[in-house]
């Protein structure tokens, strides 16, 4: 089992936060099992045949391949949060720009202070003499652009990355796998009465994942554990038809 060399930039919290549909990352994992890490699956999942380790090593290295870009795509939270703060600075300007004064004589010293403010901002893209009032009514739009950009980015973060959608991905091929070659799929939560041990698939998906990078391993606490993630991965499964 090896990783390529890759920039590091900590290990990733795991986190079911939206995220959008963009990510970055430098390098990917390689599925590289030991004949060691082999004999382990065979043991768990005694049903394999030589011939199965390269569909197994397919379906894994496509999963180690992808898996990283759902710990780093950018969450959405973060994004709102940002574009709330600045909105409200930018909705703060406006007002303030359009606010009227009190009286006449405070309303000469405001013009004379934007004024002076017109004098200073000398920007070649804003009409010279009426800079300020160029300068709101940007500021106009770019409120508004403020509002349209948060419902576009709800509606991002739900075509976005899911952590944990991979895995999912994962759990479903390895049942098909296993149902087409008519090997054992169910993963019971509890033990098989008749061994006293738990079901061998949920032995193939914990021994397969023990040759990931830590990482991209999920729902290791127990077998127990792992046998619920199981069972939710196939019923989120879109049904065909």
């Amino acid at each position: 089992m090896a990783s390529s060399e890759r920039t590091k930039r900590g290990n990733p919290r795991k986190s079911r936060l939206a995220r959008f549909p963009t990510s970055f990352m430098w390098g990917s994992f390689e599925f590289e099992p030991t004949e060691d890490d082999w004999r382990r699956i065979e043991t768990a999942y005694p049903f394999l045949s030589p011939a199965d380790r390269d569909e197994i090593s397919r379906m894994a290295t496509d999963y180690l391949r992808r898996v990283p870009f759902e710990s780093y795509a950018p969450k959405a939270v973060d994004a709102m949060a940002w574009l709330v703060e600045v909105e409200k600075a930018a909705t703060v300007f406006w007002n303030a720009g359009h606010k009227r004064a009190s009286n006449e004589e405070k309303e000469l010293a405001v013009t004379y202070a934007r004024c002076l403010v017109e004098r200073h901002i000398g920007h070649r893209l804003l009409p010279r003499g009426s800079e300020w009032y160029a300068l709101t009514g940007i500021m106009a739009h770019v409120v508004a652009a403020f509002a349209s950009a948060k419902c576009e980015m709800e509606k991002d973060a739900r075509a976005g990355f899911v952590e944990g959608q991979m895995w999912d991905e994962l759990v479903c091929q390895l049942t098909d796998f296993a149902k087409q070659r008519v090997y054992p799929f169910s993963a019971s939560k509890g033990v098989d009465k008749t061994s006293d041990r738990t079901s061998p698939f949920i032995g193939l998906v914990r021994e397969l994942q023990n040759t990931f990078p830590e990482e991209c391993r999920r729902h290791t606490a127990s077998d127990m554990a792992l046998a619920e993630a199981i069972a939710v991965a196939r019923r989120k499964r879109p049904t065909e038809g």
